[in-house]
């Protein structure tokens, strides 16, 4: 009888010992009815975490913490459960361990629901068996050189559950759906990206919670580290190549590995070799503004900001002519007919578009042509004789088409009203294919019916925080494109580079930059090296909300 007495005295003490009445009222509210799940807790001290709380029903409601274990210390004594679940974000004691080794303690966490009572869950410390109903694969996590990764797991249990993971390491996002439903016997898998922007240089760890709910409830940490290097101390090492000037426009050679750049600050035509990093650079006379590349690549129309364009030979990397215009040019486009076209930069009243003979040197606008508004970018469909136009001024911004005929005129055939392109298309598939700024797939067969020339094919899958896509540009078998876009995270210029099959569009990687001296890095163009299987990234390293100025440089990494 005595030896009874004295372990009941024990168990009271041990459980007085792990748990506090810090926030008990003087009522004694209703307990709400909640399964028997336990909650499994890492016992690495001043660890910070979450705990992932559910109840049995979606309840919408606001709670505060009732009775809880001493070794956690909690960000917020209060909540809010939207649909019954609910986190809780804690920071463990530097004594956790004692609770853990010495005692082996279970614990109360009671959360008082406003409008419903008492929820009460057990808190126990993480063992080996204590997981048997998930599998990861991975139980650590470094990001040395890449961007992404994608963790799996796998429910080995004999029920459905409900996973939840969330990281306390402000540069790892969890892009990918952050929960679900998972059957039994299944896998399912979360991607990762690392946001290394404005990061000091050093190393950057900290944890990723995954919670698993079901006739059970199990935590798991999995610990993330990640280095910020210094590329300046030395680029060759990091395979960065800085460059000189100002980027405004680029172009990538696919066959021969080269890099044509358009920069101002000086103003220059650089033909970058990726293998060899020679360069050849041309003199411009005046501050340039777009350019484009003819189909065979052998010529270049450059758009300078005083009403300029000037005709360069790529063979002999000269300029052969120059052209004044009646306006500033906004965009050329070569049509392939002995002609080149521009765009007007700004609005005129007799027309947004010349036409320019480039064996005579004829510069011919036509007057009440109005079908074709300031700030149209031109992009001749490949291989055939079409002009589409892209308003990048007017919201919606609905593209046209136009007919490219044997003498001057572009021929205005139709506008397409029902879509938004969002300031840009770009032309992929030679042409057959169009992908929006806002992230539309577009099939394109200008020698159709009109009603069926342009039509909505599909969406980019949108696995991330929603972007405003940059660039596109595709590989030269046509297998894949590497799309650039931007986050919203003005703050910090948060750019990363999706490479995307163009068979059923699905996401194969994500990649970003290299933090460079604490600036903030926006991706403006990536192209895919198919044979070597290699991404450009010409990147734009900037301070903090400025875009004129800043450092660019060519960054390479390795693709799947």
């Amino acid at each position: 009888m005595q030896k009874n007495t004295f372990f009941i005295l024990v168990l009271i003490v041990f459980i007085s010992s792990a748990c506090s009445k810090k926030f008990l009222n003087e009522r004694e509210p209703n307990h709400i009815e909640t399964s028997a799940d336990t909650i499994y807790i890492s016992a690495v001290p001043n660890n910070d975490s979450v705990l992932n709380i559910y109840l049995p029903s979606a309840i919408n409601a606001n709670f505060q913490v009732y009775y809880y274990p001493l070794y956690l210390e909690f960000n917020s004594m209060t909540g809010e459960f939207i649909d019954g679940k609910a986190q809780l974000k804690y920071k463990s004691a530097d004594n956790i361990a004692y609770y853990a080794d010495v005692l082996s303690s279970e614990a109360l966490l009671t959360l008082d629901v406003e409008g419903f009572g008492l929820a009460t869950y057990i808190i126990a410390f993480e063992k080996k068996n204590n997981f048997v109903s998930i599998d990861f694969g991975v139980s650590e996590l470094t990001f040395d050189d890449y961007d992404s990764v994608y963790v799996s797991f796998c429910n080995n249990s004999q029920t459905e559950s409900w996973w939840s993971a969330y990281s306390n390491a402000y540069w790892l996002s969890i892009v990918s759906a952050s929960s679900g439903l998972i059957k039994q016997g299944a896998c399912d898998s979360m991607l990762l990206v690392v946001y290394r922007n404005n990061l000091d240089v050093g190393a950057h760890t900290g944890n990723l919670s995954f919670s698993l709910s079901g006739d059970l409830v199990f935590q798991h940490n999995i610990s993330v580290k990640m280095e910020v290097v210094d590329l300046l101390a030395n680029p060759e090492e990091y395979n960065l190549q800085i460059l000189e000037g100002l980027v405004l426009d680029a172009h990538f050679f696919k066959q021969t590995n080269q890099l044509l750049l358009l920069t101002t600050s000086p103003n220059l035509l650089q033909l970058i070799d990726l293998e060899t990093g020679k360069t050849s650079k041309l003199n411009l006379s005046k501050k340039p503004f777009s350019f484009s590349v003819s189909e065979n690549e052998k010529e270049v129309m450059i758009a300078s900001s005083f009403a300029l364009m000037q005709h360069v030979d790529l063979a002999s990397f000269e300029v052969i002519a120059e052209f004044e215009l009646p306006f500033i040019p906004f965009d050329v486009e070569f049509g392939e007919n002995g002609w080149c076209y521009a765009s007007a930069i700004g609005y005129s009243s007799i027309s947004n578009y010349v036409s320019v003979d480039l064996a005579t040197g004829d510069i011919i606008r036509k007057e009440n042509e109005y079908w074709m508004p300031e700030k149209a970018l031109l992009k001749k469909i490949p291989f055939d004789n079409q002009m589409l136009m892209i308003p990048t001024f007017h919201n919606p911004s609905r593209p046209a088409i136009a007919t490219i005929t044997s003498g001057s005129s572009l021929n205005f055939v139709h506008e397409y009203t029902f879509f938004d392109t969002s300031y840009n298309l770009w032309l992929i598939k030679d042409g057959s294919v169009g992908i929006s700024r806002n992230s539309n797939i577009y099939t394109l067969d200008f020698n159709k019916p009109e009603n069926q020339q342009m039509e909505l094919y599909a969406y980019l899958p949108q696995s991330h925080n929603w972007k405003e896509i940059n660039f596109v540009s595709e590989d030269f078998y046509g297998e894949k494109v590497a799309i650039c876009y931007s986050e919203y995270d003005y703050e910090y210029n948060t750019s990363l580079v999706s490479i995307v099959e163009t068979e059923g569009f699905n996401e194969t990687q994500v990649l970003n930059s290299t933090t460079l001296n604490n600036k903030g890095q926006k991706i403006r163009y990536a192209f895919i090296n198919s044979k070597d299987k290699k991404l450009y990234m010409l990147v734009h390293a900037v301070e903090r909300y400025t875009e004129d100025d800043g450092l660019w440089y060519i960054e390479t990494k390795d693709i799947n």
